[in-house]
């Protein structure tokens, strides 16, 4: 199945039996502008997950902005979603494909295959004449459990050994200036984990929708090049944005080995951890 879904490919499928809907959108800084949106229009038949609250765990203060909540939280709350491992699930947030991302990758963490980000989210299906509804479905509880997992989180501890090992390479999808250490409006520290290279999510997309496989796998072959033949793990200010870079490696037919979900909200707030600044030779 292909990561992603376009508004006519969704538009046929929508309120199929088995076909979960679940709009992801959010705003950072802003815990309730989600849920305002959702409740002042969504794709008919959508359910809503906040970020903070049912896609991310609970933030201790040293774990990052957006931690991964354990598996058994997560799937119990996939569960109260409706969610079961038979459906088919389809996230969309407001277009920028990086909050939808977390969840497509978190849902494939816990080994559901059957999962895809709606290209160009909800400002392209609004653009597209699609309907628009204020009705909260109501749905049964699911069956949600994990399975063998299809993606890789990739804890903190990999990430300090790799400083040593550079075992892998780690892949920055902040804005440049915040990789380069020159800028830093959300952390309390400025500058990028040892060894990482910049990749900005940002240029994945083109007109409101990713790129073409082809065009995102040109894009990132420096990044294959560097590399060289080392497994490549992303990582962002808080692992919603490394999702986006993930999702779009893999509509490159690029295999990235997995997000650092702590990402650097939980490498900076560790005084031990060395911090980078400027270009990685």
């Amino acid at each position: 199945m292909l990561p992603i879904i376009s508004v006519k490919e969704l538009s046929a499928i929508a309120g199929q039996p088995g076909v979960i809907i679940v709009d992801t959108r959010s705003e950072l800084g802003q815990p309730e502008a989600g849920r305002l949106a959702y409740a002042a229009g969504h794709i008919p038949g959508a359910r809503f997950a906040d970020a903070d609250t049912v896609v991310c765990g609970f933030k201790t203060g040293t774990n990052g902005r957006h931690p991964m909540p354990s598996m058994a939280v997560f799937c119990e709350r996939m569960r109260a979603l409706g969610i079961s491992r038979e459906n088919r699930v389809i996230v969309y947030d407001g277009g920028s494909a990086s909050f939808a991302a977390r969840l497509w990758f978190s849902l494939r963490a816990a080994g559901l295959a059957s999962v895809q980000v709606l290209d160009g989210g909800f400002d392209s299906w609004t653009q597209q004449g699609m309907p628009v509804s204020q009705e909260a479905p109501a749905f049964s509880e699911g069956s949600f459990t994990a399975g063998t997992p299809l993606e890789v989180i990739v804890r903190v501890d990999r990430v300090e050994a790799n400083v040593l090992s550079h075992s892998f390479l780690l892949v920055d999808a902040r804005a440049h200036e915040r990789y380069l250490g020159q800028s830093e409006s959300i952390d309390p520290k400025a500058g990028h984990i040892p060894g990482a290279v910049n990749r900005p999510c940002s240029e994945n997309m083109e007109n409101g929708v990713f790129k073409s496989p082809e065009e995102l796998a040109r894009a990132f072959a420096p990044i294959v090049q560097k590399a060289a033949g080392r497994p490549i793990v992303n990582y962002c200010g808080s692992g919603i944005t490394a999702c986006n870079n993930h999702l779009a490696m893999r509509i490159a037919g690029l295999e990235p080995a997995g997000v650092y979900i702590g990402s650097w909200s939980e490498w900076c707030a560790d005084t031990k951890h060395e911090i980078a600044l400027g270009e990685e030779e």
